[in-house]
């Protein structure tokens, strides 16, 4: 049974008797449980949601670490193949300048049988 909150009028009409103001008293200690209760709930919410926060807060830190090494291990490797690269073109330039010698040599060789007349 609800009974009827004191304002002002009402505490000028009548004098409350102890039963109605006790039952008043009970139902204003329900609802401060009830507030109480929900500000547990509130910041058990508040609590977890802020938990939640902090982990992809780390997570994200540690993602971006690993994409940063990953950058890094990426840009040696770019720079490994940039240093092959330039060492094939090397090798490829001295291997055509060797053919190139060998060619004139034989050039030379062949000039110098067919001068001599001799045979090999």
């Amino acid at each position: 049974m609800k009974t009827p909150a004191i304002t002002p009028e009402s505490a000028a009409e009548a004098p409350l008797s102890v039963a109605q103001l006790q039952l008043q008293l009970d139902e204003l200690r329900l609802r401060v449980q009830g507030m109480e209760g929900k500000l547990k709930d509130s910041a058990a919410a508040r609590k977890s949601a802020d938990q939640a926060r902090m982990d992809a807060e780390r997570r994200l830190a540690e993602g971006a670490q690993e994409s940063d090494q990953l950058r890094q291990a990426l840009l040696a490797r770019e720079t490994e193949v940039t240093r092959l690269g330039a060492e094939l073109m090397a090798a490829r330039q001295a291997h055509a300048e060797l053919v190139e010698r060998l060619a004139a040599a034989q050039r030379g060789d062949d000039a110098h049988l067919n001068c001599t007349g001799g045979s090999r």
